[in-house]
């Protein structure tokens, strides 16, 4: 078999034999980096480390400790997530579960809406499937082979509709099969270090017209410690929550009257505002800065000029004056 060639960040160049796993590239460099890899890239598509590399190019190695490593378990959680669904609630439909800051999430097609005990439910059946070491294997598949393999999801199939070009990748997790660029981990023994936090709504591509679906985030770590701080950060962050705060300390409040998200500030809040305020204020002065007072509305021309208008109209308050 003829040689392929992969090119390092750095710019140097490995060769192995087309055939060969990506990882025997990764070994090249050292057993430590491989033992820490997850994934490569060659020209900006993802591989598993155990594929047989049949392209070579420009590649980058995904490792556990980088902000990319983390997210890669994050999004391999996520389909683990609706795997432990699929196994638990046939029939569900499936939308998207990528991974995101903090977190992941995977959006469900269901009746039904998730329950707390549910919620539990779903997480004891992710850490019992995780427990298999299933590898993640990554396939490509034409248009065609993944209509038929993912006929009985309408989601999946607006997908692969939105997509232009032949050949499209799918994971597959132990029983569950997903339509997905990637990348992933190897296999499922990283998975344990996870937490399904809330269950919300969420409409199909964030349009207010598509059907509503349900959303359960969570959040992974390589770590058990990791995860138990991360829920501790969490649950220090609610007691500072400002919408928590303000109800018990009598700082401010919403009414249906003013409309809502329209703070009033009472008495004690508008001190404590009035404080941070003048704060902000004697910051800036004392580095240089002025500060100048804006109309609350202006003519519809000062916001073309400033470009507001081009990208916000739709959300800003616009009426007519004097007939205009």
């Amino acid at each position: 078999m003829s040689n392929l060639s992969l090119i390092l960040p750095d710019g140097n160049t490995l060769e192995i034999e087309q055939g060969q796993p990506y990882a025997e590239a990764v070994r090249q460099i050292s057993e430590g980096l491989l033992r820490n890899a997850l994934a490569v890239t060659i020209d900006g598509v993802h591989h598993p480390l155990d594929e047989a590399a049949t392209v070579g190019g420009n590649m980058h190695i995904i490792t556990k400790n980088s902000d990319e490593g983390l997210e890669t378990l994050r999004h391999s959680t996520a389909h683990l997530l609706a795997w432990a669904v699929q196994d638990l609630f046939p029939g569900v439909k499936f939308a998207f579960g990528p991974s995101i800051e903090g977190g992941f999430y995977y959006d469900f097609d269901r009746e039904e809406p998730f329950s707390q005990e549910e919620l539990a439910k779903i997480e004891k059946r992710m850490l019992e499937l995780a427990k298999n070491k299933e590898g993640i294997k990554r396939e490509t598949v034409s248009h065609d082979e993944a209509r038929e393999m993912f006929k009985d999801q309408p989601y999946k199939l607006a997908q692969i509709e939105d997509l232009k070009g032949e050949e499209l990748s799918i994971y597959r997790m132990g029983e569950f099969t997903d339509f997905c660029e990637g990348p992933h981990i190897p296999d499922t023994k990283d998975l344990k270090a996870f937490k399904l936090t809330s269950v919300s709504a969420a409409h199909w591509v964030k349009d207010p017209n598509a059907p509503m679906l349900q959303r359960i985030y969570g959040t992974a770590f390589f770590k058990k410690k990791d995860l138990t701080a991360h829920l501790e950060m969490l649950e220090e962050a609610k007691k500072r929550d400002h919408r928590k705060l303000g109800r018990e300390l009598d700082l401010f409040g919403i009414t249906e009257d003013a409309g809502p998200g329209l703070s009033l500030w009472y008495p004690r809040g508008d001190l404590l505002r009035e404080q941070v305020i003048n704060y902000w204020k004697e910051v800036h002065r004392k580095r240089g800065y002025k500060t100048v007072t804006t109309p609350h509305i202006s003519q519809a021309d000062l916001w073309v000029t400033s470009g507001h208008m081009e990208f916000y109209k739709d959300d800003m308050y616009i009426f007519n004056q004097d007939d205009k």
